[in-house]
């Protein structure tokens, strides 16, 4: 497997693996073994695991997977997150939940 596949690889199966365990749950290990390489050679590509979850995020607004991005707004770690986006999420996020009455219309 070329460098540029591997790399890939690395990221398509990274949002696979945030999408179930959330970006803060992934680990080098978990996603080497899914990869089929060794836990030092995602060092080879991304130096710790905070560069690791930050490309993670950033392939995961590429590809579009809405619970990683919605886990990272909530976390504060919007660097990677359009504002734009983090706003439509947000939204889109609001109009399903329901609206709550307040105190004064429930007495």
């Amino acid at each position: 497997m070329s460098s540029i596949e591997t790399r890939t690889k690395i990221l398509n199966e990274g949002v696979v693996l945030a999408e179930q365990s959330g970006l803060r749950g992934l680990s080098r290990s978990m996603l080497a073994k899914k990869v089929g390489i060794a836990p030092t050679s995602i060092m080879y590509y991304y130096k710790d695991l905070p560069a690791l979850r930050k490309a993670i995020l950033a392939h995961a607004i590429e590809v579009w997977s809405p619970q990683i991005i919605a886990e990272a707004i909530l976390s504060g770690e919007t660097f990677e997150v359009p504002q734009e986006l983090a706003e439509h999420i947000c939204e889109s996020v609001m109009a399903c939940v329901p609206q709550r009455r307040s105190i004064g219309a429930m007495a």
